[in-house]
């Protein structure tokens, strides 16, 4: 029982931080995933191209006042 409550709980915590996301627009008023792509390539250097219509920003508190996290679509956060 106890194992379904901390499951729900959590379920209900990630919906909620999703929804807290707003998207900030920079060519596109409705959300799009990142274009990436490969321009060149070899054994010393690599070369993409990434073009943003937009992107997530989520207010967050830390213990220097607010802050913002910024996400796009199938991201990967940055960890420290």
């Amino acid at each position: 029982m106890k194992r379904l409550l901390l499951l729900s709980m959590a379920t209900l915590m990630l919906v909620f931080q999703g929804l807290a996301q707003e998207w900030v627009s920079i060519s596109s008023d409705t959300p799009t995933p990142v274009k990436k792509e490969l321009v060149s390539s070899d054994v010393n250097t690599t070369v993409v191209k990434f073009t943003l219509d937009g992107f997530y920003k989520q207010k967050v508190e830390t213990p220097n006042g607010i802050a913002y996290s910024i996400t796009t679509e199938d991201a990967t956060p940055i960890l420290k």
